[in-house]
């Protein structure tokens, strides 16, 4: 594998939906989201916490510390045999796999995959970023179990190898195609940015707008006493937030992109903030204020992939953008049931901020200029 970065990153999602009639019954009481990160080409001593004397890792230190840890796992030499043998719990040759290269990185058809195991007990997956695991259409992971895939291709973005190996040609880290369910798509950005911000964009709007109402009910009792004024409370602030789609459409039309966008994450993240543990009449103030900014970023979206991507990518961009969203809409409904029933919505406000943040300061690796429509 060819080190152009320190590593490739794999994020594999499962998260439990409450939707499946047919799901086992927890082990425990309820089912826990589980979040897989794979670095690449990274040993057992590169961090921190293992004793390395000169190399400084605090973010994984702190992983490590709060983390699950399997000390008995052992890798094999190259990347995919490792994916493999993690994918399905068998020794890599039982799975087919040898190699990273020369179709010999394809995972057997006939291996049962992680993904596809835990749907029996009601898991949602999606994958982002590398897969490794076969670059031909039947191997591919929205074919092996995942219900969502966002990934480049071969071992890492823009390689090619001779026979089955390849990512899409002349692909580049800045503004790569990645193949999105089996449709390539033209991005905009920093690889690891796309991958990130895909995701956290969905949850924050769709979190926002589910959780409303109940966030009222709760804490408006002074002047909303029955479900009918919440309804209607609710109802206005909707209406009132739509309108920030015309003024963030205006603004994107006279100024750059990442400028507005940053405003509108920046915005995000104060106000979710400031939300925390508001109630009366400041709640409804500053609930406002929230769609506002959350409602601005949806003309956002649709300007950066009607402007940046290639008018023969454009229709599959559209569509790639809402199958993200709809997938995680489908993670909200359980993340805000799990947050609100432990701790409150103030921390879901908290939750929400800090995503907000992540997004501002990602959106800050967008190109500066106006992106002018191709």
């Amino acid at each position: 594998m060819t080190k152009i970065l320190p590593f490739a990153l794999l994020v594999i999602a499962f998260s439990f939906s409450v939707s499946s009639t047919q799901a086992a019954k927890p082990a425990f009481g309820k089912q826990p989201n589980v979040i897989l990160v794979i670095t690449d080409d990274q040993g057992y001593a590169p961090v921190g916490r293992h004793g390395h004397p000169w190399i400084h890792t605090p973010h994984l230190d702190q992983m490590h510390d709060k983390s699950t840890r399997f000390t008995r796992f052992l890798v094999s030499p190259t990347c995919s045999p490792t994916r493999a043998a993690l994918m399905s719990g068998r020794h890599p040759l039982k799975n087919g796999i040898t190699h990273t290269i020369l179709e010999r990185e394809r995972m057997a058809l006939k291996t049962t995959t992680l993904p596809q195991v835990l749907a029996t007990a009601g898991y949602a997956s999606g994958i982002f970023g590398k897969w490794h695991l076969g670059d031909e259409e039947p191997y591919q992971p929205h074919k092996r179990g995942f219900g969502e895939a966002f990934i480049h291709g071969a071992g890492g973005i823009g390689q090619a190898y001779k026979c089955s190996c390849a990512d899409a040609p002349g692909n580049k880290y800045f503004n790569p195609t990645i193949r999105h369910n089996g449709s390539f798509v033209k991005t905009n950005g920093y690889c690891t940015d796309l991958f990130f911000t895909a995701a956290l964009g969905s949850f924050i709007f769709q979190s926002t707008t589910f959780a409303l109402p109940k966030i009222f009910d709760e804490r408006l009792a002074g002047f909303a006493s029955s479900g009918k004024e919440v309804g209607w409370w609710a109802f206005a602030v909707f209406a009132v937030a739509s309108f920030a789609q015309l003024v963030v459409g205006y603004m994107v039309d006279r100024h750059s992109v990442r400028r507005v966008f940053a405003a509108v994450a920046g915005g995000q993240a104060v106000m979710f903030a400031v939300m925390f543990n508001l109630t009366g009449m400041p709640a409804l103030i500053v609930g406002v204020a929230c769609m506002l900014v959350v409602f601005g970023q949806i003309p956002i979206n649709d300007v950066l992939i009607g402007r940046i991507a290639k008018s023969e990518w454009r229709s599959r961009a559209y569509s790639a953008r809402y199958v993200i969203s709809f997938a995680v809409m489908a993670t909200t409904v359980p993340a805000i049931s799990a947050l609100h029933g432990n701790w409150g919505f103030h921390v879901l406000f908290v939750v929400m901020a800090v995503l907000a943040a992540l997004i501002f300061f990602a959106v800050l690796f967008l190109p500066g200029t106006k992106l002018k429509l191709k």
